[in-house]
């Protein structure tokens, strides 16, 4: 099963608008907000899993150093997830959303800096939405 990029990427953003206005309710009533982030990541390696198994050719050359430095990417997301979810029990909603809807301007600025990505239109239309 073959998904367009830009189906990927407008389903992704209506995912993180959902979660964006389900976790500060439940942050804020958490007593451990670490495990909803624990929650959270699970959820998300679930979906990864889910994916892995729809397209398992494109992974075959995983080598030991990825897989490393997916390790290590994997724990210091973590740490930022469950520091996001202090964050949300703690400022108003007004401060919190801010902060974290420049994720994306952020990761897109990643791409282009790093990856050597260009911004094209359709890039910038998921960015917006």
């Amino acid at each position: 099963m073959v998904y367009s990029g830009l189906f990927l990427a407008l389903l992704t953003a209506l995912l993180w608008a959902v979660f964006d206005l389900v976790s500060r309710p439940l942050s804020v009533r958490s007593k451990n907000p670490i495990a909803l982030s624990v929650l959270y990541n699970i959820l998300g390696g679930v979906f990864a899993l889910v994916f892995l198994f729809i397209e398992p050719g494109r992974f075959a050359g995983i080598t030991a150093t990825i897989l490393a430095f997916t390790f290590l990417i994997t724990v210091l997301y973590g740490i930022v997830e469950a520091t996001q979810f202090f964050a949300r029990k703690y400022l108003e909603v007004s401060y919190s959303s801010i902060l974290f809807q420049l994720t994306p301007v952020v990761v897109l600025a990643g791409a282009i800096l790093f990856l050597g990505s260009m911004p094209r239109v359709r890039k910038s239309l998921v960015l917006v939405s």
